[in-house]
């Protein structure tokens, strides 16, 4: 197995779907075939395929592989085991965790090629099986080899090279390729995120029509002097309404994702120009920072 270590506070955040990220997919998945709600009501597999972006060029190949295995249900906390089997062969099984209160997931190693991915998350039917107190319940979902868009995520223009400078107290506007929906799958969206270097949760995090692409990060979002990460995914599911667990939604979901890193401009010093308190502007408010400057001998540079 070519698996390889990763830096996880680095790297996951703007390259891996997150829970929540897929979560809201099949949901609105689920939503959008009309699907009828049951206790499962949406389970999913996926593959990720991810990219660096460290120039204005478009990324020209990958670096990791992964799979994931999802299950969502209406009941919080009801889950008491979660499996996802398949035949390699022979037949593996493995568990799935809690991840939030109502999604249990299971995350493989990373991958360095597609063969050796292939190899264990073969082209076949996955099972998932759950245990909500009154024995094991069960859906499959095949999942093909390659449903990704033709695309390769990447900022366009001069963005990359932008966001290296970025005067956090500016808006900016980020440009990107988007893509075309594979005609083999049913939904496709972008997810655009930015998380900030050693910080949980992501500081944005939008739902894109595959046909953007611009978005504008509005001024004194991010923090001066910062390190962030910037993901862009552009996701692909073949939806199955109705299908295991007693009419819940399947989905066999595709990701092409590439992340660029930055850090903000510090804040410049606010000394000269009558800006004494730092707000940016010259007003009344800037007598007592005058005062407080002069009593403490303050010099511009």
């Amino acid at each position: 197995m070519n698996a390889v270590n990763l830096d996880k506070n680095r790297h996951m955040p703007g390259r891996l779907p997150s829970v929540v990220w897929m979560t809201a997919c099949l949901i609105a998945g689920s939503l959008f075939a009309g699907a009828a709600r049951a206790d499962v009501t949406d389970y999913a597999v996926s593959r990720t395929i991810s990219a660096t972006q460290d120039s204005n060029a478009q990324p020209t190949t990958f670096e990791f592989w992964h799979f994931i295995a999802l299950v969502i249900t209406d009941v919080p906390n009801e889950v008491v085991s979660a499996t996802v089997s398949f035949d390699r062969p022979p037949v593996l099984s493995y568990d799935l965790f809690q991840a939030i209160a109502t999604a249990y997931q299971y995350l493989s190693p990373f991958y360095s090629d597609d063969p050796a991915f292939l190899l264990d998350y073969p082209v076949t039917t996955y099972t998932l099986t759950v245990d909500r107190g009154a024995g094991p319940e069960t859906g499959d979902v095949f999942l093909a080899a390659d449903l990704y868009c033709e695309a390769i995520p990447y900022f366009t223009g001069d963005t990359y090279d932008q966001l290296q400078s970025y005067d956090v107290t500016q808006p900016m506007v980020l440009t990107f390729n988007g893509f075309t929906l594979n005609p083999s799958t049913d939904i496709g969206a972008i997810q655009l995120s930015v998380v900030q270097d050693n910080t949980p949760g992501s500081v944005i995090s939008v739902s894109l029509d595959p046909s953007e692409t611009t978005f504008e990060i509005p001024a004194d979002t991010l923090v001066a002097g910062a390190g962030y990460s910037i993901g862009l995914t552009y996701y692909n599911v073949v939806l199955t309404p109705n299908a295991g667990f007693n009419g819940a939604t399947s989905g066999a979901e595709f990701y092409r994702s590439t992340t660029a890193y930055f850090t903000t401009l510090d804040t410049p010093k606010p000394c000269c120009r009558g800006d004494f308190n730092g707000d940016r502007e010259f007003n009344a408010l800037d007598i007592q920072g005058f005062v407080d400057a002069l009593l403490a001998a303050e010099t511009c540079s």
